[in-house]
């Protein structure tokens, strides 16, 4: 079965018309990918393979591409809002022969739910249990707490399994630096909204706050920045964060696909920017490889910094080292061979009966490992080679050349609404690195 229809007329979503509106700055010229053992279907590497815009797609639609079609997904990651929604009972048949995973954030939002299901109760009959398993008779397997329990799903009696991810033992693999990250998105609008209320001398408005977000933010960020404004203080703040990051570290750490599951716009928005964070900082982490190994291979140009504008302090130095590279160089950066992964995320909008789907389909490799491993033990670097210095990536807007420039510096870090994050992290997350995305159907 088909994922896209060119038939149906879809809305966009503010991702999708950036994607469609802005030719990405590196263009990879690549012939189309063949089978591969674990894919009938692949996608190109580092690409989205897959990207739809809240379609008028029924659930059954959906329910067989998960099962039978190009969305099969060993782990299934939904979100407290896909649980809690109404939908036809057949479509907990996913689960057959699937695992369901939960971050501990995700499980603890639930309990309401698990006290009183007003929707999806017969869900609730088997779910409930296995959470309850989970916490007093889990079965281990770091970092997963995992639970077998049985589920009558009309009228048929099937085993179910169901894990809960443990996240102290998910920071050993990045979960903390990404999961804050996209946070710095959220934390934008308490931000701007405090800059407000300076300016007003007094509590500012919903729509005053929402009317300069508007002002001073991008479309993508604006919902994000409002609602973490709304939620600021809340023990859930980073769920819809830890969620996405979750389904992406297990998919590079297991080489299973996994499926994001949600029915919240910020969700399918946040997903979308991690995989733009991903690929470049794994880029940043190719490229500082081979510098490491081979540095007279590349040469790199000390350039000054110039410290004093008014823009923020990007770096503590006052010397970077700098090179510009061809984007199509950049392809031919180590490992020489890879192992596709795919994760996917679907965004269900509307009612059950009259549902509006996006779907979102990535290609990560298991090779990223390393970088993760590398987030965790350097807090952030992409790079574990050069001290207190990082590398970081760019666009050079000044060749008639597509190309891509390489920095090595020792950032500047800050305190951002109660998170410490580098000034180049907090540029590049309000902003879309359009040099390393691409859409390749």
């Amino acid at each position: 079965m088909s994922i896209h229809d060119p038939s149906r007329k879809p809305n966009k979503t503010p991702f999708v018309r950036l994607l469609e509106s802005s030719k990405p700055l590196m263009v990879r010229h690549c012939l189309p990918p063949s089978p591969t053992w674990n894919y009938q279907t692949p996608m190109a590497r580092l690409s989205y393979g897959v990207l739809s815009a809240k379609e008028s797609r029924s659930i059954r639609s959906l329910f067989d591409l998960i099962v039978d079609g190009p969305l099969d997904s060993r782990f299934i990651f939904p979100d407290t809002g896909f649980i809690t929604t109404e939908i036809q009972e057949y479509f907990w048949n996913i689960c057959d022969g699937r695992l369901m995973v939960f971050p501990e954030i995700i499980a603890a939002e639930l309990s309401g739910w698990i006290q009183n299901p007003l929707h999806n109760k017969a869900l609730h009959t088997w779910l409930s249990r296995a959470f309850t398993k989970c916490e007093n008779d889990p079965e281990f397997q770091k970092p997963f707490r995992w639970s077998h329990v049985m589920a009558n799903i009309g009228h048929q009696l099937n085993p179910k399994k169901v894990g809960i991810l443990d996240k102290v033992s998910m920071s050993e693999y990045g979960l903390d630096y990404y999961v804050s990250l996209l946070s710095i998105r959220k934390r934008e609008g308490i931000r701007v909204a405090r800059q407000l209320e300076q300016k007003l001398g007094r509590d500012p408005y919903d729509a005053e706050v929402r009317n300069e977000l508007q002002r001073v933010l991008d479309e993508r960020i604006t919902p994000l920045a409002f609602k973490g404004w709304k939620d600021q203080g809340k023990r859930n703040f980073t769920a819809d964060e830890e969620l996405v990051v979750s389904a992406a570290i297990n998919s590079i750490m297991t080489g299973e696909t996994g499926i994001v599951l949600t029915r919240d716009n910020d969700v399918f928005e946040q997903f979308a920017k991690l995989m733009e964070a991903l690929t470049a900082n794994y880029m940043c982490y190719r490229f500082g490889l081979v510098r490491h190994i081979n540095p007279e291979g590349v040469p790199m140009y000390e350039l000054p910094f110039d410290s004093n504008s008014n823009k923020p302090k990007l770096f503590a130095e006052k010397t970077i080292e700098n090179i510009v590279i061809p984007s199509l160089e950049t392809q031919g950066l180590p490992p020489y061979s890879h192992t596709p992964v795919h994760c996917f995320c679907v965004l269900v909008g509307n009612s059950c009966d009259d549902p509006r789907v996006s779907i979102a389909g990535y290609c990560l490799e298991q090779e990223m490992q390393d970088l993760l491993f590398t987030k965790a033990a350097t807090n952030g670097k992409n790079s574990e080679y050069f001290g207190n210095r990082n590398v970081v990536i760019g666009s050079n807007f000044d060749s008639s050349e597509l190309s891509t420039a390489f920095i090595i510096g020792e950032e500047s870090y800050v305190d951002f609404e109660g998170i410490s994050v580098s000034q180049i992290d907090v540029m590049q997350s309000l902003k879309s690195i359009k040099s390393v995305i691409e859409l390749r159907w």
